[in-house]
């Protein structure tokens, strides 16, 4: 024999016929940026601050945020290691190192970035330019995927905002990513973020 059914309540539904929110439609774009700025946010981090000199010799392009400017860098990196043989004074272990500024300070609409590798800049290989940025104190943080410590949205800025000891370096107008070799450059693999800094007065 069959048990009887359950008997609801007058002012209960079935469970089937719960409200339901719709699901909210969100970009895959948005998603990441959201991640990112979550994983910022529990971030309590400290840089390490130290005094660098960087002489690269690399490539240089105009970043367009609106395409998929990660195969863009891809072809920096090679560009340059297809001439590493070309170089004198290659710094050991070598290590791509990428360089995010402005041109023109404050005109964010002319982003460009300059991938290189630190070496001699009095032998600069054809179809290489040399980039040399003069000595500076910089806060260095490790950065596991792109945009996590650099750029505006990036904990490397938040803790430089609330600095008591310093504030940003505005003779050198960007930020610096260097991997740990010439070969792992992806989004998602580890970097240290340079970002130029001055004692405050």
């Amino acid at each position: 024999m069959s048990e009887p059914a359950k008997k609801q309540k007058p002012d209960q539904q079935p469970e089937s016929y719960s409200p339901k929110k719709k699901p909210e439609i969100v970009s895959l774009a948005e998603q990441t940026r959201h991640k990112i700025l979550r994983r910022n946010k529990k971030m309590a981090i400290e840089p390490n601050i130290v005094s660098k000199r960087f002489t690269l010799v690399g490539a240089e392009s105009k970043i367009d945020f609106s395409s998929d400017f990660g195969s863009a860098l891809e072809a920096l990196y090679q560009k340059v290691k297809d001439r590493l043989s070309g170089m004198q004074g290659l710094a050991q272990p070598a290590r791509m190192v990428g360089y995010w500024y402005c041109p023109t300070p404050g005109s964010y609409d002319d982003i460009h970035y300059f991938a290189g590798v630190e070496a001699d800049t009095d032998y600069v290989p054809e179809g290489l330019a040399a980039k040399k940025l003069t000595e500076s104190l910089y806060a260095v943080f490790v950065e596991q995927e792109r945009g996590q410590i650099g750029g505006p949205e990036g904990a490397g800025y938040k803790w430089l905002n609330t600095s008591k000891e310093y504030m940003y370096n505005e003779a050198i107008p960007g930020d610096l990513e260097a991997y740990r070799n010439l070969t792992d450059t992806a989004p998602d693999c580890e970097a240290e973020i340079y970002i130029p800094i001055k004692a405050k007065e």
